[in-house]
């Protein structure tokens, strides 16, 4: 445990913006595009597509040092209007607040403070955030030049800003993540909770957020937005965090995980095997199905598209074991797949294309005969993944790079089930929205879910031979 001065949140998520368009023009002679900010929501990228590819924003985690007292060393990449009161350090209100920034492996404490607890961030695999041991404290009071940050018709505090240069005509999410960190049941009714809002070159994505006490856990706050213009030109935007708490009693908070990256069409990928027949010769074939679905609406198709297998846990419990039939309607499969040592499912040249809004299927069988005398017929938890190259970065260091998406599979026929499909969830929300989409059709938001993406159990063979084994 480390002790110093505080930490964490809550799991709320995002309402919507009033879809208002703002235009900013660059300073003359930049050589950048004049950029309309179209805001799209808070609840992060539009239903069918994720967030991938390389994240814009310079030190997000802040493992780069912002330095010591008071200013932000440039070398951090951000400016804010709260002093640095140095690594580590609690930023006392009795000393005019302020931020610094936390190192810690596990949680931490500030002595004679029993309200404030704070731990380290445990990432976020649905929007490809690796976990944290550095974020930003947060306890606005007073700026750098000490004067009162709240007050004289100001109701915010500026955490944190940094200029980016994106591409005009795509679709960004600008998301960071907070955590509460005055424990639940101290002051509940006294102590003001965090109220965060995020802007792009002063375009808010909407009403404030509010990060309370309770539940106590990071918080990922979120603007997805579209930038207008001439479409491909590059253009400098600002980002910006503020808090809109407009007081100093209470407000102590954690942020780190700061994020902007595209959105993109979404793959999804699913997994399941039919019922083991008997052949009579002592082997059995088992029937395998792979679906995929593009869930995205751009009118590019995913590309270099792969799914891999791996069946050796199976191929290794036997004393046979071969593929039969790999086959495909729309792609082309890799004749050299064997589930063991090449778990390649399509061939790599030519590369393989699934348009947007389609849905398409890979079969195979596995012939195995068992071991003499061997019981050992599943359940043998198989999983494949799905990759694909749903783009290119266009700006930032990482101009050119491929902007790869990825799924593991959910047991079944269906990629993203959802919760709640509906009686009659239709078969496009644009031309066919059906009667009953239900509350949760499955959109490809659950995209690497980790409570959806779980292995197939598979059992190899049949029911009527599977039940005499393990009786014995």
């Amino acid at each position: 445990m480390m002790s110093i001065n505080r930490y964490r949140i809550p799991s709320l998520f995002i309402l919507a913006a009033s879809l208002l368009i703002f235009s900013v023009s660059p300073a003359r002679g930049s050589g950048l595009a004049a950029v309309t900010v179209t805001p799209k929501g808070q609840t992060g990228c539009a239903a069918g597509t994720v967030v991938a590819g390389a994240n814009k924003v310079f030190n997000g985690s802040f493992t780069v040092s912002p330095g010591d007292e008071p200013d932000v060393d440039p070398a951090a990449g951000f400016e804010s209007e709260l002093p640095n009161v140095g690594p580590d350090t609690y930023p006392n209100d009795y000393f005019g607040g302020g931020f610094s920034i936390i190192s810690t492996t596990n949680t931490f404490t500030v002595p004679d403070r029993s309200m404030i607890y704070g731990r380290s961030f445990p990432g976020d695999p649905r929007r490809l955030v690796d976990p944290s041991n550095t974020f930003f404290y947060s306890n606005p009071n007073k700026d750098k030049d000490g004067n009162d940050i709240y007050g004289s018709g100001k109701d915010y505090a500026t955490l944190w800003s940094q200029q980016v240069t994106l591409t005009v005509g795509t679709t960004y999410n600008f998301f960071a993540y907070f955590d509460n960190l005055l424990l639940s049941g101290d002051g509940d009714n006294y102590f003001v909770d965090p109220t965060i809002k995020l802007l792009v070159n002063g375009v808010p994505a909407g009403d404030p957020i509010p990060v309370p006490e309770s539940p106590d856990a990071w918080v990922p706050v979120q603007f997805s937005f579209t930038l207008s213009g001439t479409t491909g030109a590059q253009a400098s935007v600002n980002l910006e965090i503020r808090d809109y708490a407009n007081s100093t009693i209470g407000d102590d908070f954690a942020m780190t995980g700061i994020n902007l990256k595209q959105c993109v069409s979404g793959l999804g990928v699913a997994f399941t095997n039919q019922m083991s027949v008997d052949n009579g010769d002592g082997t059995y074939d088992i029937p395998f199905i792979v679906t995929l679905r593009n869930y995205g609406v751009d009118p590019l198709p995913l590309s270099d598209l792969q799914v891999t297998a791996d069946l050796s846990s199976i191929a290794n419990a036997v004393e046979s074991f071969e593929i039969w039939d790999l086959m495909s309607a729309t792609l082309a499969v890799n004749t050299g797949f064997n589930g063991t040592s090449d778990t390649k499912l399509l061939a790599t040249s030519p590369q393989n294309e699934l348009e947007s809004r389609t849905t398409t299927t890979i079969t195979f069988r596995v012939r195995i005969k068992l071991l003499a005398g061997s019981d050992n017929v599943g359940p043998f938890n198989i999983q494949v993944g799905a990759s694909a190259q749903a783009g290119t970065e266009t700006s930032g260091a990482n101009t050119g790079d491929p902007i790869i998406v990825s799924d593991l599979s959910t047991p079944g026929l269906d990629p993203d089930p959802g919760t709640d499909p509906g009686t009659d969830p239709g078969t496009d929300p644009g031309t066919d929205p059906g009667t009953d989409p239900g509350t949760d059709p499955g959109d490809g938001s659950g995209f690497n879910n980790p409570i959806q993406d779980v292995p197939t159990p598979v059992y190899i063979v049949p029911l009527k031979t599977y039940l005499p084994l393990v009786r014995r």
